[in-house]
C-alpha cells in the first residue's frame, strides 16, 4: 500500500516536531523570564499565564493576582484534540475536574466516548497493546486498544476489527492508518487502556463515538 509507505517514510517527523515543541518550550521560559524582570514578576508566576495571555503586559495591563494564586493551588488543562482547543480551570473547579479524571476505579464504567476517527460498527475482543512485546497476542478480529499508535504497530493494525486509543486527533497516526485501511477508529478517548482489559469483549460504535462493553 504505497500511502502507508509514505507514512512510515513521514512518521520520523514526529519525533522531529516533538524536539522543536521542547526547544519552543525552553525558549518561551526565557521570553517569560525577561517579561517578568521587566514588568516585576517571577519566572513561577509567569509560567502559569499562557503567551497569548500574556499580551495584557503589552498593553501596560497587569496580570490577575487572584488567579495567579488559585493557579499555583491548582490547574487543569482540558484539551479538545478535535478541535485544537484548550480550556485552563484553577483552583477547586480544577481539583474536582482532575479528581474526575485520574481515578482509579473504572470497574463500573461501562461505556464511554471518544472522537470518530472512521465510521462504523463491530465488536470482538480487546486486546491492549503498548510496544512489540504486545503484538503477538493479537489475533485477527481483536480490538486494538493502546495510548497512540506508531508506524512499528501496522501489523497488528491490520489484524484489527476496531481500533481505540486514548490520544491523538483528527490528523494522528491512528486516525489517518484506520482510514486507509477502512477500519472502524476511535481516539482521544482518555481512558480506553484505563476502562479496558485483555478478553474483554466490546461494541466499538464508530458512528456515535461510542465503546460499550458487553
Amino acid at each position: 500500500m504505497l500511502v502507508i509507505d509514505i507514512i512510515n517514510d513521514v512518521a520520523p517527523l514526529h519525533d522531529r516536531r516533538k524536539e522543536l515543541f521542547v526547544k519552543t518550550i525552553f525558549y518561551a521560559d526565557d521570553i517569560r523570564e525577561e517579561l517578568g524582570r521587566r514588568f516585576n514578576y517571577s519566572l513561577s508566576e509567569m509560567q502559569f499565564f499562557t503567551l497569548k495571555e500574556l499580551m495584557v503586559l503589552k498593553k501596560k495591563g497587569e496580570l490577575d493576582k487572584q488567579e495567579i494564586e488559585k493557579r499555583q493551588e491548582s490547574i487543569f488543562l482540558d484539551v479538545d484534540y478535535s478541535q485544537g482547543k484548550f480550556e485552563i480551570s484553577s483552583g477547586e473547579k480544577a481539583i474536582q475536574l482532575s479528581k474526575n479524571e485520574i481515578r482509579e476505579d473504572y470497574d463500573e464504567v461501562s461505556q464511554f466516548k471518544g472522537t470518530i476517527a472512521f465510521q462504523g460498527k463491530s465488536t470482538g475482543k480487546v486486546r491492549v497493546i503498548y510496544g512489540e512485546k504486545g503484538f503477538d497476542k493479537m489475533k485477527k478480529g481483536d480490538i486494538l486498544v493502546t495510548g497512540m499508535t506508531r508506524p512499528e504497530m501496522i501489523p497488528v493494525m491490520k489484524k484489527a476489527a476496531a481500533i481505540i486509543t486514548d490520544e491523538g486527533g483528527l490528523t494522528c497516526h491512528a486516525s489517518i492508518i484506520s482510514r486507509e485501511l477502512k477500519i472502524p477508529c476511535i481516539v482521544a478517548t482518555r481512558i480506553a487502556t484505563k476502562v479496558l482489559k485483555d478478553g474483554d469483549k466490546v461494541e466499538v460504535d464508530a458512528i456515535q463515538g461510542l465503546v460499550r462493553k458487553l
